[in-house]
């Protein structure tokens, strides 16, 4: 590992450890100085936030079903059907969070079965367009999806692991006196609050996975991607704190699970495309 590198991750973990201690001194007042409920792009980041991650998640999976005939027989149904259900249920929660937090609709039986049809029909639409890819060319792409759905997968479970046995209460579940507020460091156990970290940052800086499918030689593209994906991954985190859900702490450690496993797993690939450069 060269110098430079060690330098850089020595610089993000200090960071991390600096705002952690500064944020557990000042989670309450940060909040209460940024929190508008009634921000419409704070809402906005609360309804479609988290989209993106699974948009990638179900794209992912539907390429897993559609190019699992490579395997074999064994691996092969094991794949297409794992993958098959986890598109099935991707599709199913971003029509349902949408129609929940854009659309204030609840779910009923009726709802439910036109959410199952929605996904059903969207994962038939991407499949046809998938069959227009040659296998070969989406074969070049196998190894970025599967380092991105580890990404995904992995954030997921440190996140909601932590959440559940946490047990820290939102800022906007506090009581009017602030009483009940607990500061980051000290975890109440599985109390059914879920304040910390924050799902919406750490799912928000998904999108840096489009790295893993830029080529290298590709420098604008790679910019824009990087550029887009940071610009999303702060606004969803910004917005937590905005929006009175998450303090300050919860989106620094949600954001900073993500941002580690997603140089974990970059690092050890370093570009799932680098074959891809020119001659």
């Amino acid at each position: 590992m060269a110098f430079r590198e060690m330098l850089y991750i020595g610089l993000f973990l200090i960071g991390w450890a600096f705002l952690a201690a500064v944020f557990a001194f000042a989670d309450l007042e940060i909040s209460r100085s940024l929190a508008d409920p009634r921000s419409g792009w704070a809402y906005f980041f609360e309804a479609f936030g988290e989209h993106p991650a699974l948009l990638i998640l179900f794209a992912g999976t539907n390429f897993l079903c559609r190019t699992a005939r490579t395997y074999s027989p064994t691996v092969r149904f094991a794949v297409t059907a794992i993958s098959g259900a986890a598109a099935i249920l991707t599709g199913c929660v971003i029509a349902y969070l949408t129609a929940h937090r854009w659309m204030n609709i609840e779910l009923t039986f009726l709802s439910s079965l036109m959410i199952l049809l929605i996904a059903g029909l969207a994962m038939a639409a991407v499949q046809l367009l998938l069959h227009r890819i040659p296998q070969q060319k989406l074969l070049e792409h196998r190894k970025a999806v599967w380092i991105t759905l580890a990404l995904i997968i992995g954030e997921l479970l440190l996140v909601h692991t932590l959440k559940l046995s946490w047990g820290r209460i939102r800022f906007r579940d506090l009581l009017p006196d602030y009483s009940n507020f607990m500061a980051w460091y000290a975890p109440q156990g599985a109390e059914g609050h879920r304040s910390f970290p924050s799902g919406h940052a750490a799912n928000g800086w998904v999108p840096l996975s489009l790295m893993f499918f830029v080529p290298l030689h590709r420098k604008f593209w790679r910019t824009a991607a990087l550029t887009v994906a940071l610009g999303w991954g702060f606004l969803t985190a910004y917005s937590r704190i905005v929006i009175g859900a998450h303090y300050a702490s919860d989106v620094l450690f949600g954001s900073c699970l993500t941002l580690s496993l997603f140089y974990i797993l970059y690092r050890r690939s370093f570009s799932p495309l680098k074959h891809d450069k020119p001659a």
